[in-house]
């Protein structure tokens, strides 16, 4: 039940639930629009103030906990070897901010510049005079590196899968990459 605290029209929602945050009780302050900022509750014992409107609405139901809960349930999902994520490199899609077309190959004053990121690092593959140059030698470095590396790892999966091991065929793998890297 919602009860007027006063005449000014302010809901009474101690108690209620939103998400995760059960208000405490109002503060004196307001946003702009004159909203009441409630003192709150979080399930996971912090305490945080949200406006009466973020809360009906749903825009805050927790104090950050959930994003943070969320994005740890996300990286534990994902398949993690040495650094590298599997899926980034099974689904490498091209970034909408992209000017060039293609993968790791960027322009500058005139120039174009490829790059390929593998185990945590960016390496550096040259500066081409041409588009088509630059994008040749990404593709062998991702054939090189991503592809030699999927394809050991997925080699390395169904070696697991009968009850061998994986650890030495890929410590090897990685071991030559990063010498060709050197």
């Amino acid at each position: 039940m919602v009860k007027i605290l006063n005449n000014h029209n302010r809901k009474n929602m101690t108690g209620q639930t939103f998400g995760r945050l059960t208000p405490i009780g109002p503060t004196e302050k307001r946003e702009k629009n004159g909203s009441i900022i409630w003192r709150c509750q979080c399930l996971c014992g912090n305490v945080t103030e949200v406006s009466q409107s973020d809360l009906v609405s749903g825009n805050n139901v927790s104090c950050g906990c959930w994003k943070r809960d969320l994005g740890k349930n996300l990286y534990l999902k994902r398949r993690n070897v040495d650094g590298t994520c599997i899926e980034a490199l099974e689904r490498r899609a091209l970034r909408s901010d992209n000017k060039t077309g293609h993968t790791g190959v960027s322009c500058s004053d005139g120039k174009y510049r490829a790059s390929i990121t593998f185990k945590g690092q960016r390496y550096g593959l040259g500066t081409f005079a041409n588009l088509k140059d630059a994008v040749s030698v990404r593709e062998w470095a991702k054939e090189m590196l991503h592809g030699r590396f999927l394809e050991e790892y997925y080699r390395a999966q169904a070696v697991s899968l009968s009850g061998g091991t994986i650890v030495p065929a890929l410590e090897q793998l990685l071991k030559s990459v990063t010498a060709q890297q050197g």
